[in-house]
């Protein structure tokens, strides 16, 4: 170990475990006050990461399963959110699984989202759904 590095303690590895896969490794550095790449290494250490993988974590089954239910319904940031992933990440592996969107996602307009925080919580989501043309999901998301 060289002067500068400083030891693991058992809070931090515990911290790693509980939060591997649930954080990214630039957050649970952040948290930690170390690089993502020293967090990565600690990952390996504690065999929680193959080296071979280091700085990738594998897609599980569930994950890929996800992707494929909610592909018409959510952007890559809301599937990236909710799979603790970048929405980079989540656009390759659709790439990868050869999926696709039965149709393009529609960007919001200012004038979507000023008519969303206007009416959210004063009509019903279905009216607002209905008005704006997108699903009761959607606007959930949003």
């Amino acid at each position: 170990m060289s002067k500068n590095q400083k030891r693991w303690t058992q809070e931090e590895d515990r911290f790693l475990i509980e939060h591997y896969g649930v954080m990214t490794l630039q957050k649970m550095g952040e948290h930690l006050h170390r690089s993502k790449e020293s967090v990565n290494k600690r990952l390996t250490r504690l065999d929680l990461r193959a080296s071979d993988t280091a700085l990738r974590k594998k897609w599980t089954p569930k994950q890929d399963a996800f992707l494929q239910q909610n592909i018409d319904t959510m952007n890559n940031r809301e599937m990236a959110d909710s799979l603790g992933r970048s929405p980079s990440s989540i656009a390759t592996r659709i790439k990868v699984l050869g999926l696709t969107r039965k149709t393009a996602m529609r960007r919001w307009t200012v004038q979507e989202d000023e008519y969303l925080l206007r009416y959210y919580g004063i009509k019903p989501l279905s009216r607002i759904s209905a008005k704006l043309q997108r699903s009761v999901q959607a606007l959930e998301s949003r």
